[in-house]
């Protein structure tokens, strides 16, 4: 996929990830690029220097605020870590 910034459909998105596993998708708000994967396994070329987010990362990040995505976005990148949903035990204590 080029790095173009032009905006393409959501259905265009979903037939490539359904097809290659994974997109490339630039946000606005981050002013950069990003890869949506089925798998944190996949092999994406051209990914280097990019953030990888999974479906269920993103399905994490849903309904905080771009302050806390933001957060979260540079400490993945930093750390090469992974966002996940808080863990049931912990919040219990």
């Amino acid at each position: 996929m080029e790095n173009n910034k032009d905006p393409f459909s959501r259905e265009v998105a979903e037939l490539w990830l359904k097809r290659k596993g994974y997109v490339k998708i630039y946000s606005e708000k981050l002013d950069e690029y990003f890869f949506l994967t089925k798998n944190a396994s996949l092999h994406v070329p051209g990914a280097e220097g990019h953030a990888r987010y999974t479906i269920a990362e993103m399905s994490a990040l849903d309904g905080l605020e771009f302050e806390e995505v933001l957060v979260l976005h540079n400490a993945k990148k930093l750390f090469n870590g992974k966002v996940s949903l808080p863990d049931k035990k912990r919040k219990n204590k």
